[in-house]
Parts: structure tokens; C-alpha cells; sequence
């Protein structure tokens, strides 16, 4: 009689065990719904996510000339970027991403970083000094915030196959033992 009174309860408590896990993956599927991404066709993709019929993506090529000052510790150099935009639409401004700019105190990065720890710190009060911004030999207006920079653009560049030249004159400090 003992046998079939555990039986018994050792069938209850499985049989609800497999039924709370069954709610709990139901629970975790609701939770996520939101991210399940249906599969659907556009002009730029696939069903399968692949690049389709009209698919663009916007092209830059660079030259970047530096020197070294291995006194000072200060990297000073000129980067030149052929922008071609290939969206179908205009641009009034592009987006750089200055991943220096993490090195600099004030940054999100150093916050992470802390005030102790990373090779990066120390003596290095790091981060990009942006000397000039030119576009198309004119000098433009542009805007700075933590690891990224905004260049405003005087005349958009035109949608599929337009071009602009962006010259940058930049330096920045590296440490002594970085």
C-alpha cells in the first residue's frame, strides 16, 4: 500500500513538473515574440535574407597618409574617403565612426573601462583632435559626439551613384608603453 501511495505522488509531481516546463517555454516564446521576424520579401531582400534584385550598399575608399612622432607619442595624419551613395535616396550628411574617440576620457568607453584597468590607460588623455573637415576641397561643417561624427553637407549627394571627396586632418596621442 505504501508502493502505490508513492507511486502515486512521484506521478503527481512529474506530471506537473512537465506541465510547469511546458508553461515556462510557452512564457519564454511570448517573451521573445517580439523578435521572431517573419519571412518576407522586398526589393532589398530575399525571403532568406540575401541581397535582392535591388539591394544597394554605399562604397568609400581610402587613403590614409601619417607620421609618427615617437618623442611626442602623437599619431598626425590626412585620410582621404571617395564616398559613393548608392541608396536611392539623397544625403545631407554622412556618419563617420571614430573608434579613437573611446580613449577619451569624457567617452562611454573610458566609462566602462574605469578608471583603472585596460592598456589603455594612464598617461593617455587619448582620443581624435579634428584639425580640419573638407568636402570637395571646402571646408564643412561637422559635429562630434562620443565615437561618432556627423559631416553636414552644404549640397546632398545624389541617390544611386553620387560622389563626394572627404578630406580629414586628425591627430591623436597614444601611450608611451600602448
Amino acid at each position: 500500500m505504501k508502493f502505490f501511495k508513492i507511486s502515486v505522488v512521484l506521478c503527481f509531481l512529474l506530471g506537473h513538473n512537465i506541465s510547469a516546463q511546458t508553461d515556462l517555454v510557452k512564457r519564454n516564446t511570448d517573451i521573445f515574440s517580439p523578435l521572431s521576424i517573419p519571412n518576407v520579401q522586398t526589393p532589398y531582400r530575399t525571403q532568406s535574407g540575401e541581397p535582392s534584385s535591388e539591394y544597394w550598399q554605399n562604397e568609400s575608399d581610402y587613403k590614409i597618409a601619417v607620421t609618427l612622432d615617437d618623442i611626442n607619442h602623437i599619431v598626425s595624419g590626412r585620410v582621404e574617403i571617395n564616398y559613393t551613395n548608392k541608396s536611392p535616396d539623397k544625403l545631407d550628411y554622412v556618419w563617420l565612426q571614430l573608434d579613437q574617440n573611446k580613449f577619451n576620457p569624457t567617452s562611454r568607453g573610458a566609462a566602462i573601462t574605469g578608471a583603472i584597468g585596460g592598456r589603455f590607460s594612464g598617461d593617455l588623455d587619448g582620443g581624435f583632435n579634428i584639425m580640419s573637415v573638407a568636402v570637395n576641397g571646402k571646408k564643412t561643417r561637422f559635429i562630434i559626439t562620443d565615437t561618432r561624427m556627423q559631416i553636414r553637407l552644404d549640397k546632398a549627394i545624389q541617390s544611386k551613384g553620387g560622389k563626394l571627396n572627404i578630406r580629414i586632418d586628425y591627430n591623436f596621442k597614444i601611450p608611451e608603453y600602448g
